[in-house]
């Protein structure tokens, strides 16, 4: 996945731990990796209080 969207593994390890928030360019190339949309791949995160 990282080589396929130009980032490196930590990167990608960063954020499925919740740790860093991709650009959106990246979001992009994420959800084009795995043939869906944005929303299909990431969620927002809840309101804080």
């Amino acid at each position: 996945m990282a080589t396929r969207v130009g980032v490196s593994r930590n990167s990608i390890n960063s954020i499925e731990n919740g740790h860093f928030d991709p650009s959106l360019p990246l979001a992009f190339a994420i959800a084009e990796a795995f043939g869906c949309t944005i929303e299909e791949v990431f969620e927002r995160d809840p309101p804080s209080s």
